[in-house]
């Protein structure tokens, strides 16, 4: 893997049945039925908004669109912003959810490019796409989602920000209901040490996420990477890893 372009929008959205119109998670009536297919989401919002109720939707964001509207089954749906956005349904949106309240899953929003490792000619023409905030900040997450040993459907959050050099993570492991919730955050200094040249030299061998970088950014993105790192370890330190244990073994026999 190697190209990060720019990243869309990483957060979460609400998107009401027109019913509702007006209303926010918070105010709308005991009983809502909210539609996701995220256990992360689920997790996380029935800390914040127990007076709701969370059912799974399942289909393309079209077929759940129409549910929402059509089925009278669900109040609510909610979102990736970054997918409601490429199907040109931003006037849809009712809320969006930021951290603390909701943190997002690793790499959401974002997209990348595989290429040979051996392509240097490919890599020279792709590297001028590469976005490096982007890159910093899905590389940590990835770290972090790694070292915790978890999957796309394990109810892990993240959020990351990186501004001024300074890498802010904050990551967060729950249980299916909620009712565990294990948070922490860790702040590193990441810096770019020099800039790109004509004549620049690949890495492969130095990721824990597998990402094919130049050489001048190796600082950086090991940097990124033991950020992630840390955190996890924080976080199984006080003892979420039973509670993805514990998770998982639900998940299976549901």
């Amino acid at each position: 893997m190697y190209i990060y372009p720019s990243r869309d929008n990483k957060y979460d959205a609400v998107i009401l049945h027109k019913k509702h119109h007006g209303h926010t998670l918070e105010t709308l009536p005991p009983g809502s039925v909210i539609g996701t297919s995220s256990l992360r989401r689920v997790a996380q919002l029935a800390r914040r908004y127990p007076h709701l109720k969370y059912e799974n939707v399942r289909g393309n964001l079209n077929t759940r669109l129409r549910k929402l509207d059509e089925d009278n089954k669900y109040d609510a749906l909610v979102l990736a912003v970054a997918g409601i956005h490429r199907m040109n349904w931003h006037e849809r949106i009712s809320q969006i959810l930021t951290p603390p309240s909701c943190l997002y899953a690793v790499g959401q929003g974002a997209l990348a490019v595989e290429v040979r490792n051996n392509d240097k000619e490919t890599l020279d023409v792709l590297s001028k796409l590469t976005h490096l905030q982007t890159l910093i900040c899905c590389a940590a997450e990835r770290a972090y989602l790694h070292r915790l040993e978890g999957g796309c459907s394990a109810p892990v959050g993240i959020s990351a920000e990186w501004q001024d050099n300074k890498l802010k993570l904050e990551g967060a492991v729950l249980s299916l209901d909620g009712g565990q919730c294990i948070t922490d955050e860790v702040c590193h200094t990441v810096e770019q040490n020099t800039s790109e040249n004509d004549d620049m030299e690949y890495l492969s061998d130095i990721s824990t996420t597998c990402v094919i970088i130049p050489e001048y950014l190796k600082h950086a993105l090991q940097c990124s990477e033991n950020s992630g790192i840390e955190l996890a370890n924080m976080l199984l330190n006080r003892g979420a890893g039973e509670v993805m244990k514990i998770a998982k073994e639900m998940i299976e026999k549901s």
